[in-house]
C-alpha cells in the first residue's frame, strides 16, 4: 500500500500541492512553538518558581491548532476525492474496499504532510527570532526572557513527525467516513439531522448554565462557555446552509445571486467545509471579546487581551483562513467546466464575472446569517446575566460576523476572479453536439 500510495502521489502531486497550505501553516506553527519551548527549558524552573509560567502560551496553540487542522482536513480530502473520483472509482471496480482506498489516501496525505511540515519547520526557524521579539514586546521579558533560539534535531523530528502522523490518521479516518456516508446517504442524512438538533438543545441548555460564570479572562466559566458555544456551532452548522441557499433561490433576489445559490446548493459539502470552521473561529473570537469587554468587571488589562487572543485564536485562525483559500482554489478549478456550460447557455463575459462575484457573496451571506443566529444566543444569555454592558455586547456580536463575512467575500472573490481570468485567456474547448 505504501508503494501504491507513493506512485499515485507522484501522479496526482499537483492536486495535493493545492491543499498543502494548511499543513504548511501547521508545520510553521508547531515548529515555532516547539522551538520556543525547547529554548526556554533552562529558564523554566526559575520562571515557574516566580509564578511566570510561559508554557501555556506555546502549548495551547499547539493543541487548538492540531484539533483545528484535524477537523478541516476532511474538506481537503473531500475536494481531492472529487477531483480524482475517476481514479478511485477504478480502484473500487478492481476490488478495493473502503479501508484500502482510505489507506491509499492516508499515505498520500501523509506524504503531503511530510513535505509541507518540513518546509514549515524551515520557515519557523527563519522567523522564530522575529516572532519571539514581538511577543517579548507585548508580554514583557518577565514572562519571556531573552534566550538563544537555535534549531534542534528533536524539534525538527517532533514537528515533521507530528504533522505527518496527524495527516495519516486524518486521511484514513475522514476518507473512510466519506466513503461510508456515500453508501448510506439517506440514513446518514437523517442521523446528522437528529444529531445536530440534539446537540443544539444540549448546547443551549449548557450555555444558560455557564454564561453567568464568565469573568474577565481565562477562568473555568470562560472555558466551559466556549465549549458549549462550539458545541452549538457543530450542531447548527449542518442545519443552516442548505436552508439559507434554498431561501435565496426562492426569493426575489437578483438573478445572478439566485444562480449562484443554485450552484452552491449542489456543492453543499464543499460549502460546509469552508463555512463551518469559520463559524467556529468567529464563535471563539466573539466569546473571548464578550468575556473581556461585555461585562461590568472593571478595566481590562491589554496584556491579558493579547495573551488570550494569541492562545485561543491565533493558531486556529491561521489554519482556517489558509484552509478557506485552499478549498476555494480547488473548487474554482473544478468549476472551469461549469463556466464553459454557462457560456454555452448564453452568459456574456461580464455576466460570468457577475456570477462569480455573486457566488462569493453567497458564501459570505450564508456565513453571516448563521453567525448572527449563533451570536444572537450569546447576546441574549449575556443580557440575562444581569452584568452586561449591552452597547459593547451588541457591537461585538454584530461587528465580528460582519467583518469576517466581508473578509470571506473578498478572499473568495479574488480567487474566483483569478481563475476566471485564467480560464478566459485559455482557448475554449471545442464542444461536439450530437443531433
Amino acid at each position: 500500500m505504501l508503494k501504491l500510495g507513493w506512485l499515485q502521489f507522484k501522479h496526482a502531486w499537483s492536486w495535493w500541492a493545492l491543499t498543502s497550505g494548511s499543513l504548511l501553516v501547521a508545520g510553521w506553527m508547531v515548529g515555532t512553538c516547539l522551538t520556543g519551548l525547547l529554548a526556554l527549558r533552562a529558564a523554566l524552573p526559575t520562571l515557574v518558581a516566580a509564578g511566570h509560567d510561559p508554557r501555556p502560551l506555546f502549548l495551547i496553540p499547539l493543541v487548538l491548532g492540531g484539533v483545528t487542522l484535524f477537523l478541516v482536513l476532511t474538506g481537503i480530502i473531500r475536494a481531492v476525492l472529487n477531483e480524482l473520483q475517476a481514479e478511485y472509482r477504478l480502484w473500487a471496480i478492481q476490488g478495493a474496499n473502503p479501508r484500502q482506498i482510505a489507506s491509499l489516501v492516508a499515505v498520500q496525505l501523509g506524504l503531503t504532510g511530510f513535505f509541507s511540515s518540513l518546509l514549515g519547520w524551515l520557515l519557523a526557524i527563519s522567523t522564530i527570532s522575529y516572532a519571539y521579539t514581538q511577543l517579548q514586546g507585548w508580554i514583557g521579558t518577565v514572562w519571556l526572557p531573552s534566550v538563544p533560539l537555535l534549531p534542534t534535531l528533536s524539534g525538527a523530528l517532533l514537528t515533521v513527525g507530528g504533522v505527518t502522523l496527524l495527516s495519516v490518521i486524518a486521511g484514513f479516518a475522514h476518507t473512510w467516513r466519506i466513503l461510508y456516508q456515500a453508501k448510506a446517504a439517506k440514513i446518514s442524512r437523517w442521523l446528522r439531522l437528529v444529531f445536530g438538533g440534539g446537540v443544539c438543545v444540549v448546547a443551549i441548555w449548557g450555555l444558560g448554565q455557564t454564561i453567568v460564570q464568565i469573568r474577565q479572562t481565562t477562568g473555568n466559566g470562560l472555558l466551559m462557555a466556549m465549549a458549549w458555544w462550539l458545541l452549538l456551532v457543530i450542531g447548527i452548522g449542518p442545519l443552516g446552509s442548505n436552508g439559507i441557499l434554498t431561501a435565496i433561490r426562492l426569493s426575489d433576489h437578483p438573478l445572478m445571486l439566485k444562480l449562484a445559490a443554485c450552484q452552491l446548493r449542489q456543492r453543499s459539502e464543499q460549502l460546509s467545509s469552508v463555512v463551518r470552521p469559520l463559524l467556529v473561529l468567529q464563535t471563539l473570537l466573539t466569546g473571548i471579546l464578550l468575556a473581556l469587554y461585555g461585562f461590568d468587571s472593571g478595566t481590562v488589562d491589554g496584556q491579558n487581551v493579547i495573551v488570550t487572543l494569541l492562545m485561543y485564536i491565533g493558531a486556529p485562525a491561521l489554519v482556517v483562513i489558509v484552509n478557506c483559500g485552499g478549498l476555494t482554489t480547488l473548487e474554482s478549478h473544478h468549476q472551469m467546466v461549469n463556466l464553459q456550460q454557462l457560456k454555452i447557455a448564453g452568459l456574456t463575459p461580464v455576466e460570468l464575472w457577475r456570477e462569480r462575484l455573486a457566488e462569493s457573496g453567497a458564501y459570505g451571506l450564508v456565513f453571516l446569517i448563521q453567525a448572527l443566529v449563533i451570536d444572537g444566543f450569546l447576546y441574549t444569555l449575556v443580557d440575562l446575566s444581569g452584568q452586561a454592558r449591552l452597547r459593547f455586547a451588541r457591537a461585538i456580536t454584530i461587528g465580528v460576523p460582519l467583518i469576517i463575512a466581508g473578509g470571506i467575500w473578498l478572499l473568495v472573490s479574488l480567487i474566483n476572479l483569478a481563475w476566471l481570468c485564467h480560464w478566459q485567456r485559455q482557448k475554449s474547448p471545442k464542444v461536439v453536439s450530437q443531433l
